[in-house]
């Protein structure tokens, strides 16, 4: 009987370990809870793209082009050019460099240099020497004006003689006295008025402006000049401020040469 007892004790002490070492191993396995499954499932994890793959959104990526009228603003540089012969001339003039429109900027270049070069006269020699210089006066977008200054020198001394060019950039044209103002009767009138009122101050009178004499343009006022007479060794100046004409010279100066 004791036996049996101690059978059927050993037989429920077995049982109950294999029970308990069954639920130990039951709630060890892991389980992934519920809201991180479906969080990671609803919301993959973003991720950075390759170099490869930028490069690839880079190149699809469209390119902006400039508005048309920004396309030529009309900068450029100017250098400095020379023609000589030894102990006879030298000729210095500016070169224009960097404008987008090579075809503006090479009938620009012409006049320039032509200007220059149209001071060489017939009785310049070694005894009669020339040197021209330059100086820029106006430089935008809209205007060069270069004055030309060449001292000729004779046996009894020397003479300045000076020999100016104005021009409209965007059609590359000359600004010449006969094209500065409005044609229009109310223009010619009053800038007529303004150009006679201040050469009266000079001392001169003169109902306007006059082909034969020289002009150029400085950033804030246009220059008329002129050899009093034969005599003199000066040039006298009339200055007219922009402001007060602005309203009746041209903008526009012709289109540009077709070739």
């Amino acid at each position: 009987m004791k036996y049996y007892i101690r059978v059927l004790l050993s037989a429920t002490i077995i049982s109950t370990m294999i029970l308990t070492i069954g639920c130990k191993k039951v709630e060890e396995v892991p389980t992934p809870p519920q809201s991180e499954t479906q969080t990671q499932t609803s919301e993959p994890e973003a991720t950075e793209p390759t170099p490869a793959e930028n490069e690839s959104v880079q190149e699809a990526a469209p390119v902006e082009e400039a508005p048309a009228e920004l396309a030529n603003d009309y900068t450029y540089q100017l250098n400095s050019d020379s023609v000589s012969e030894e102990g006879v001339y030298t000729i210095e003039y500016p070169v224009m460099t960097g404008l987008s429109g090579e075809l503006t900027q090479d009938y620009i270049n012409q006049s320039l240099k032509n200007t220059a070069m149209s001071m060489l006269l017939p009785d310049v020699n070694v005894e009669n020497p020339l040197v021209v210089t330059y100086d820029i006066k106006r430089q935008d977008k809209k205007y060069i004006s270069v004055l030309y200054k060449g001292l000729l020198t004779w046996e009894n001394g020397a003479i300045e003689i000076w020999n100016p060019i104005t021009i409209d950039i965007p059609s590359s044209n000359l600004v010449l006295t006969e094209n500065l103002i409005k044609s229009d009767l109310k223009s010619r009138t009053a800038f007529n008025q303004i150009f006679s009122e201040a050469a009266l101050e000079m001392g001169f009178e003169f109902e306007g402006p006059q082909e034969w004499m020289g002009m150029y343009f400085t950033d804030q006022e246009i220059i008329f000049y002129f050899m009093e007479n034969d005599y003199s060794t000066n040039y006298t100046q009339i200055q007219i401020p922009f402001a007060d004409i602005e309203n009746y010279i041209n903008a526009d100066f012709g289109i540009h040469p077709a070739s």
